[in-house]
């Protein structure tokens, strides 16, 4: 197994575990929504990278960027969203 397959199935496995943990956290709908998201956009954007067949190292550091930044927006999202809403009571 390459390192661009590893990559591969690493980020859709744990999209697929995020989106699995927003479906409970529907009770807190703005971060689940946001968690939905990011796994989507994780899931697609390792894929089109896959495809593309850059360098292992760029591979590997772009992977990191995909797994974490759609996540990490969404919970700033969350965040913001709270404090506005804190804000308004």
């Amino acid at each position: 197994m390459t390192v661009f397959e590893k990559g591969l199935i690493t980020i859709i496995a744990v999209a697929v575990v995020f989106a699995g943990l927003a479906i409970p956290l529907m009770a807190d709908a703005h971060f689940a929504r946001g968690l939905l998201a990011a796994s989507i956009v994780s899931a697609i954007a390792i894929s089109v990278l896959y495809r593309t067949q850059l360098d292992a190292r760029v591979f590997l550091d772009l992977s990191v960027a995909v797994l974490v930044v759609p996540s990490a927006l969404a919970t700033l999202a969350t965040v913001r969203y709270i404090r506005h809403n804190h804000e308004i009571l």
